[in-house]
């Protein structure tokens, strides 16, 4: 009985321990907080559970992403787990190690229709980069438009986002019955209120059929203001023939 009293009471002990730490309330108040500054809602179906083992973490489940005042959903998500650096429990800046979202589905419609919603003055904000240490991945994604479904089973896979050093970013999905690979490779940086995108290599293949390729750099301030400079090569692959087509382009 002593026995078992000291163990149940050392796991209160690490329970305790656990949300003093990673103050999962904090952590989802700044997440809200962070969205509604976007025009957004972040709502989850049951409170954010931590973890510290084997890294510090908060696990998400049933994520809900809306713009504000709106009734269909931009983004819905099964489970997602954000692994902190240990520093950032013990004070240090809130950096996120790793972003993991499983499941998660996202309308385009929706996405659209917060984004041409967005006030004329946002386009100004300063642009910051959000930094993650590690990575992000997803998983067993999609991408719909009402009740079509326009991309299926994407995972996608990305390095360290930190400015000034090269991001590189793979997604893989379905696309009609068909899988379709994008590979990416740039390094983002700030330049006045601008995000900049150096040394720009893009490749997106669909298995042996075709490949597109593209390189170059391109900028954007905010909404739709972009423009890019990129080369392109394009290789059909068919069973009597293949081309290959290489030219400049540049579009805002």
């Amino acid at each position: 009985m002593v026995l078992g009293g000291v163990i149940v009471a050392a796991a209160l002990t690490v329970v305790a321990a656990v949300y003093l730490l990673l103050q999962p309330d904090r952590f989802t108040a700044m997440l809200q907080t962070q969205a509604r500054a976007a025009g957004l809602e972040l709502n989850l179906a049951s409170p954010a559970s931590p973890s510290l083992f084997p890294r510090p973490a908060l696990d998400l489940r049933g994520i809900t992403l809306n713009a504000e005042g709106a009734s269909a959903p931009i983004l819905l998500a099964a489970r997602g787990r954000l692994v902190l650096p240990w520093h950032t429990l013990f004070g240090g800046p809130t950096v996120i190690s790793q972003l993991e979202i499983d499941s998660p589905r996202v309308d385009l419609d929706a996405l659209q229709a917060w984004m041409a919603a967005l006030p004329a003055q946002a386009q100004q904000t300063p642009i910051n980069i959000p930094r993650i240490d590690t990575g992000v991945e997803i998983t067993r994604g999609s991408v719909v438009r009402g009740n079509e479904v326009l991309l299926d089973n994407v995972s996608i896979r990305a390095g360290n986002l930190v400015s000034g050093q090269p991001f590189p970013l793979s997604v893989n999905a379905v696309v009609a019955g068909k899988p379709w690979r994008l590979q990416l490779s740039a390094t983002p940086r700030i330049e006045g209120n601008a995000l900049q995108l150096d040394h720009i290599n893009l490749q997106l293949t669909q298995q042996d059929a075709v490949t597109l390729a593209l390189d170059g750099r391109a900028h954007w301030h905010g909404a739709a203001d972009a423009a890019a400079s990129l080369n392109r090569q394009c290789t059909i692959i068919g069973t009597r023939q293949s081309l290959t087509w290489l030219s400049g382009l540049n579009f805002s």
